[in-house]
């Protein structure tokens, strides 16, 4: 009898607890990478498989979207920082390259030149097919 009745409590902390998981996750956790500022240089790339990715087909296709990417940064003051960012970002990386990142981004960019004019050509091309 005693398991029926704390049934509806189990439930009930179960519910909540993924609740604060998925506000930390998908809410507080960007919203404290989007205040850091840092500059620095790329130390590492790697990519690691997601676990609960390619079940189906465990040895077939190394799709993108199998794994998480991630940048390791040692910034100017000292500190040495892992980064998970998308595909198309990491893979724009190399080890040694400069990066920044800047207040209110929620991803470091390459900081060189090259790569800075092409954001800037990328966005006067958005801004002309969205007529801005």
């Amino acid at each position: 009898m005693e398991w029926k009745r704390s049934r509806p409590i189990q439930v009930a902390l179960i519910i909540g607890a993924i609740l604060i998981v998925s506000v930390w996750e998908l809410g507080i956790v960007p919203a404290m990478e989007k205040g850091k500022t840092y500059t620095g240089d790329i130390v590492d790339l790697s990519k690691h498989r997601k676990w609960w990715k390619g079940f189906k087909k465990p040895m077939s296709s190394s799709g993108y979207r199998y794994y998480n990417y991630t940048w390791v940064i040692a910034c100017d003051n000292g500190d040495e920082i892992e980064v998970e960012i998308p595909h198309f970002k990491w893979k724009k990386g190399e080890a040694g390259l400069p990066v920044k990142k800047v207040k209110g981004q929620r991803y470091p960019v390459v900081d060189t030149q090259a790569a800075e004019a092409q954001r800037h050509d990328s966005k006067k091309a958005l801004d002309m097919v969205f007529g801005k």
